[in-house]
């Protein structure tokens, strides 16, 4: 981001967005995955990895044997704060902003249907 865009306009949040394929529903069945891989989702707490049901599709003609059908949104929306603001200004790569406890502190994920 330009530090002189980020210093004149008064920018509050970033938004980034992802759009993931989703499991045609016509074709999905339960994929049964070992407890060891599941812990490795950081995303989740302990108790939504034990609970959380994963599904493929196994393809039809409905989905023309790709096994999605679909698109869903993914959204990351991270408030600027003053410490954020100050590491753009003065010119920070992108890794430092990600190394920044801060950014982690201010972001929140959305998911939109």
């Amino acid at each position: 981001m330009d530090a002189l865009f980020c210093s004149r306009l008064p920018v509050n949040l970033i938004c980034a967005q992802r759009f993931v394929r989703k499991i045609c529903q016509n074709c999905k069945e339960p994929l049964d995955v070992p407890p060891p891989s599941r812990c490795s989702m950081p995303a989740f707490s302990q108790e939504e990895v034990a609970t959380t049901k994963i599904s493929i599709g196994k393809g039809c003609g409905t989905c023309n044997k790709t096994g999605y059908k679909g698109r869903v949104g993914l959204y990351e929306v991270m408030e600027i704060n003053d410490e954020l603001r100050e590491l753009i200004l003065v010119g920070a790569s992108a890794l430092e902003l990600k190394r920044k406890r801060s950014i982690r502190e201010c972001s929140r994920f959305a998911r939109v249907v």
